[in-house]
């Protein structure tokens, strides 16, 4: 039979996960957001353009 006690000790540790998952949570949306910015800053290749209609 389970005591008092152990369920203190489920309650801590659901609650010491809990903050574990939201400081993960939060480097991801941190490392999303720096790759954001990173995608912003890379300059695109200059392609060719062809024309198919005559050239004027």
């Amino acid at each position: 039979m389970k005591k008092y006690n152990d369920y203190i000790q489920t309650v801590i540790r659901y609650l010491s996960r809990n903050d574990e998952l939201r400081t993960y949570l939060q480097n991801l949306e941190a490392d999303k957001a720096a790759k954001e910015e990173m995608l912003k800053t890379i300059i695109h290749p200059i392609t060719a353009q062809y024309v198919l209609g005559a050239a004027t």
